[in-house]
């Protein structure tokens, strides 16, 4: 399955350190290896369409991404400081994801 970022989000994972971008990527490979069938504790369904592959460590990064005709599209991405997503992260990635289909 190939993986498309949106600008935001290839910006911030291109900025992260070397460690952390090493797990992140391991963990994109996953998700272009198993595409929808990736599961817990890597993936998990947010709402709407709108899944978050999920990086642990010291740092917990999270991508939100939906599926657009055979391909994952990354809309937003972030290092997860609180238990739970924000809403705030979840409506930019709605409205991101929206935006992306509207335009294609």
């Amino acid at each position: 399955m190939h993986i498309i970022y949106l600008p935001k989000a290839a910006d911030f994972v291109a900025n992260l350190d070397d460690p952390l971008v090493g797990r992140v990527r391991r963990t994109v490979k996953l998700l272009e290896t198993l595409g929808s069938g990736l599961r817990m504790p890597f993936s998990k369904p947010v709402e709407h369409g709108l899944f978050e592959l999920r990086i642990v460590g010291a740092v917990h990064v999270r991508l939100l991404y939906f599926f657009y005709k055979g391909e994952a599209v990354v809309v937003h991405a972030f290092a997860k400081k609180t238990e739970r997503l924000s809403r705030g992260d979840i409506e930019y990635a709605l409205l991101a994801r929206n935006t992306f289909i509207a335009e294609v």
